[in-house]
């Protein structure tokens, strides 16, 4: 699913047009432009995970042990995430970075959102690290619901994460105000649309195309008007319309249609732009960008030669600039190469990979002789 790399990277350029742009036109802020990335990476996350357990939960019940294989998935997640963001935290923490000293437990645990929410404030460079720490909670229980429910509770209990969260939002803002956006349950909504998606469109299992394209058509229909209202009501915080969190609720609606076609490969214009190899790059380094931006920015901001330089030169150019050279190298010579790892630890058995290998007159040729 190539194309959804160039959405990872639209993801991560809504972010930072937000957090390295200090003028923007008023009109162009209309939307939030970081919550949406921020949002488009959880329903993304949603999907991918949940159709990689989806898949592997096949296996299962094929007989596979599901401790095996939660023990993959976990290795495999550790590979691909811890790597980069301890490194991150520490030289953070060794360098005294705003945001990296007080809290380095809670980054430790990932527990960065519940500091933001107690506290009640954004912490410098280190802020945009609750979201590592929502999709880490996420890792932690979704794969024990995945694998142990019973198939005929997956499709409701799905659609229970998408309600709760709605409810949680609601209930809970009169303790947390619009601190509990940090809080892993309030965005539940976009897992829960995610692993919705990942059903109806899975690889391995056949999907059920009459589910995806309802919730595809759902998307758009409750998604489009909602949108509209929102930037044109522009609630506040404590309006129903803001607990409820209309305009994070109307982009959840939306990601899931732009996510099935991006999965499903968009043609066209559309397609073309998708497939476009600078943006895929940048999608495939995504998560470094992200995880270095605020850092790097905060360092260049506070460094002399910055503001020494000609007042022509765009300063959020030389943000962009700087995180994305700072990511692409750590990509090719840190990333990557923990990531190869990963082979080690395949999402098959090796049994089961050779049984699937033989054709059906080997592996009855086998039945015959035992």
């Amino acid at each position: 699913m190539p194309q959804l790399d160039a959405l990872r990277a639209f993801a991560v350029f809504a972010v930072l047009f937000v957090h390295l742009v200090s003028r923007a036109p008023h009109w162009l802020m209309l939307v939030p432009w970081a919550a949406c990335g921020v949002q488009l990476f959880f329903v993304l996350s949603g999907f991918l995970i949940t159709g990689i357990l989806l898949d592997s939960r096949k296996q299962i019940e094929g007989g596979v042990s599901s401790w095996w294989m939660l023990r993959q998935f976990y290795i495999r997640r550790f590979l691909r995430i811890f790597p980069l963001y301890y490194a991150v935290i520490l030289v953070g923490r060794i360098t005294q970075l705003t945001g990296f000293t007080e809290t380095f437990g809670w980054n430790l645990a990932y527990l960065t959102n519940f500091y933001i929410a107690a506290k009640r404030d954004w912490i410098g460079a280190a802020s945009h690290l609750w979201t590592l720490s929502v999709e880490e909670q996420f890792y932690f229980v979704w794969p024990w619901l995945v694998f142990f429910l019973p198939k005929r509770w997956l499709l409701p209990s799905f659609f229970g994460t998408v309600l709760f969260a709605v409810a949680y939002l609601v209930v809970a803002f009169p303790w947390l105000g619009p601190w509990l956006n940090v809080t892993p349950f309030a965005s539940f909504d976009c897992f829960g649309a995610g692993a919705l998606l990942a059903l109806a469109q899975r690889r391995e299992c056949g999907g059920d195309p009459r589910l995806r394209r309802s919730l595809c058509l759902i998307g758009l229909v409750v998604g489009i008007p909602l949108f509209i209202v929102t930037v044109a009501g522009q609630f506040s915080p404590a309006s129903i319309p803001g607990r409820l969190g209309t305009m994070n609720l109307a982009m959840t609606f939306l990601f899931v249609p732009l996510i099935s076609g991006a999965a499903s490969g968009f043609t066209g214009p559309a397609g073309i732009l998708l497939m476009l190899k600078p943006i895929r790059y940048i999608g495939r380094i995504s998560y470094g960008i992200y995880v270095y931006h605020l850092p790097v920015g905060w360092v260049i901001s506070h460094s002399t030669w910055f503001h020494a330089m000609p007042r022509f030169i765009p300063h959020s150019v030389v943000f962009l600039l700087a995180t994305i050279a700072l990511a692409a190298l750590s990509w090719h010579l840190f990333e990557r190469p923990i990531n190869g790892l990963k082979r080690l630890f395949p999402y098959r058995e090796i049994s089961q990979a050779r049984k699937s290998e033989k054709n059906p007159g080997e592996i009855m040729l086998e039945k015959t002789r035992a």
